[in-house]
């Protein structure tokens, strides 16, 4: 069962010998708060299917779909026990060698399975199982293949699937701030009156702007922050559901419980005892 602990500006894990990240994931019930970072972002669904909303748009991605997340983008994710996925992040020292404009690059976002660019979606999917066999294989030089993949990929995508020339947008950035005093304070009530104090505009340009961004209405988003938080203490700590309610803010414990369900499928009491049962199992048979 997979912790997830960051949101907002994402700090992204990687391996520090060759700076990339590369994961094979079994998806659980999950969903991670909108957020961003600067690495880019590339997502295959192998099984199952993921919903994720990027700048505006919303996807329901199929198994063979590709996604991509350009760097700086809002974006948020669902996944699903039945999800399967390859994660490869970015970070800027490998896209720095595309060109030296290359914050200014903007990428195709999405790669449909049998869609239209038929070509360059097989020439990614080629790679990324290139990459999952390399991933599992221990055998020495195999990060160097990785990385041969990696550069690969990014000539498809630079050569076939890039844009130049988009400029900063303003109301994004000031969308990332607000976000920002939101992961800062969401302990304390937030309204909507705060939200739209930050930015300085009437609450319904406000509840327009946010939705625009994020996917989500502003109450949602705090609620779903909230909830990740809530979800880390709950499986970290054995502190009673009552005290973690009271520690993130959350009041109104049937309106959270029902959203509980929603995402994770069984109430917070459940869910705690099937993860910790087999940590203790483990710990029984002497399994450290």
């Amino acid at each position: 069962m997979a912790l997830q602990n960051d949101f907002e500006h994402e700090r992204v894990p990687e391996d520090g010998r060759i700076q990339l990240l590369f994961a094979d994931n079994k998806g659980s019930e999950t969903v991670l708060p909108a957020h961003w970072h600067e690495h880019l972002e590339l997502l295959y669904v192998t099984g199952g299917s993921i919903t994720a909303y990027v700048d505006q748009v919303r996807y329901e991605l199929e198994a063979g779909d590709i996604l991509l997340i350009n760097s700086n983008a809002i974006h948020y994710t669902h996944t699903h026990e039945t999800t399967r996925y390859c994660l490869l992040q970015i970070p800027p020292v490998h896209l720095q060698r595309m060109a030296e404009d290359w914050q200014m690059l903007h990428f195709q976002e999405y790669f449909p399975a049998g869609g239209m660019d038929d070509c360059l979606w097989s020439g990614l999917r080629e790679l990324f199982e290139e990459m999952k066999r390399l991933h599992t294989d221990p055998q020495p030089g195999n990060q160097l293949l990785l990385l041969s993949c990696l550069y690969r990929m990014l000539y498809l995508l630079f050569t076939g699937a890039a844009d130049v020339g988009r400029s900063t947008n303003r109301d994004l950035e000031r969308m990332k701030r607000c976000m920002e005093y939101i992961r800062s304070h969401y302990q304390e009530p937030i309204t909507l009156a705060d939200g739209a104090a930050l930015l300085s505009v009437t609450p319904e340009h406000f509840c327009r702007l946010f939705r625009k961004y994020t996917g989500q209405t502003f109450h949602s988003y705090v609620s779903q922050v909230r909830m990740t938080c809530f979800y880390r203490d709950l499986m970290q700590t054995d502190e009673t559901v009552t005290a973690l309610l009271e520690r993130h803010g959350i009041s109104g414990y049937k309106v959270f419980l029902r959203r509980f369900r929603e995402c994770y499928g069984t109430s917070p009491q459940k869910l705690r005892k099937a993860y910790k049962l087999p940590l203790d199992a483990d710990r029984g048979n002497g399994i450290s």
